[in-house]
């Protein structure tokens, strides 16, 4: 007895017990350091299969809206040209009336467009965070006492408002990301279309 330990003096039952002694902040919750990538990536497609697929539907009705939306900076560059020649080439006022009609409606379905797809995007990071902080409070909950020693209040804190947030914003930049690169292939697409040879050069 005299030559025991502290840690070994805990029962083998208590599954935090050794923790405990050596300080806060060395619990479940800490940052692995040194993991493989493809331990890396079990936890990212674990998250994508829980919390994004579900909802994959929202996914697809932004993805249409960033399609309509290209599509509408794509064709208010292609109306440039008639614009142009109806009038300063031509100046055929009716034309112009027309075109300008013609670029009102296509302002409002680019508008809303963009506003859908804004609607979506928000939706589902917002489901993405009540789904994980409640997952997350569920799990805080059922541990036991030896838990709440090992982690320190602000590492708790900073699971449910950083971290959480971190992962939406993760999904939400990439598709707003998608969407630029939509619109940059539609006006690429468009240079060619008019002069390949100039969007050569």
């Amino acid at each position: 007895p005299g030559s025991s330990s502290p840690a070994s003096l805990i029962h083998p039952r208590l599954c935090y017990g050794a923790a405990v002694l050596e300080g806060n902040g060395s619990g479940i919750l800490s940052q692995t350091k040194n993991a493989s990538p493809a331990k890396s990536w079990a936890p990212a497609k674990r998250l994508i299969r829980e919390h994004i697929r579900p909802q994959r539907r929202r996914i697809l009705g932004a993805l249409l809206c960033m399609v309509v939306q290209a599509a509408g900076t794509t064709a208010m560059a292609k109306m440039l040209e008639p614009i142009v020649n109806a009038a300063f080439l031509h100046g055929n006022m009716t034309q112009l009336y027309q075109i300008a009609a013609l670029i009102a409606m296509v302002f409002a379905i680019r508008g809303w467009a963009a506003f859908g797809q804004a609607t979506l995007l928000n939706y589902v990071g917002q489901s993405m965070i009540a789904s994980l902080q409640n997952r997350l409070f569920r799990q805080i909950i059922g541990s036991d006492l030896a838990f709440f020693n090992r982690q320190s209040p602000s590492t708790l804190t900073a699971r449910f408002t950083n971290d959480v947030a971190y992962l939406r914003s993760s999904v939400t930049d990439g598709l707003q990301a998608i969407s630029a690169a939509m619109q940059v292939a539609g006006l690429i697409w468009l240079m060619f279309y008019q002069d390949w040879l100039l969007a050569c050069i």
